[in-house]
């Protein structure tokens, strides 16, 4: 037998109860202003920020940053910042359908050739020495070689 309830067979609780402690990757203060960011926002548009009164009301219900000390002024501006735009990266993913997504590849051009250019006429075996010379002697003239003679 064991001591685990029984919603909790595979241990799920017990570890995620882990998670939550401090020490992890984010603060208290920030999973506190994600869980109320949508209160958050709406107050912060109604009445401004005056992140002084802020900081002492966060660290009044003792919340704090990662390392269990209270929440600094530019701490806990940043930290609003994170979690606005991870807030707004999440809805961005959640709200995609991916049904809708299109993939797009890109046309890759020769940049010898314009996109709508003929192509040369096939050159005759005999003047193909011909046009090579003619090739040589251009390039030739364009570095400013001397032409053989």
């Amino acid at each position: 037998m064991t001591d685990d309830p029984p919603k909790d067979k595979n241990g799920v609780e017990r570890v995620l109860a882990r998670n939550a402690k401090p020490g992890g990757k984010r603060s208290p203060l920030y999973r506190w202003m994600r869980k109320h960011h949508d209160r958050l926002i709406a107050e912060f548009d109604e009445h401004g920020t005056n992140w002084r009164e802020l900081v002492k009301g966060f660290a009044e219900i003792g919340l704090t940053d990662r390392n269990g000390r209270p929440p600094t002024l530019r701490g806990a501006q940043q930290t609003w910042y994170r979690v606005r735009r991870d807030v707004a990266a999440d809805r961005a993913r959640k709200s995609r359908d991916p049904q809708q997504v299109v993939m797009v590849t890109p046309v890759v051009r020769s940049s010898l050739t314009p996109p709508h250019a003929e192509a040369p006429p096939p050159a005759e075996s005999a003047g193909g020495s011909d046009q090579i010379a003619r090739l040589v002697a251009e390039a030739n003239q364009r570095s400013g070689r001397k032409p053989n003679g």
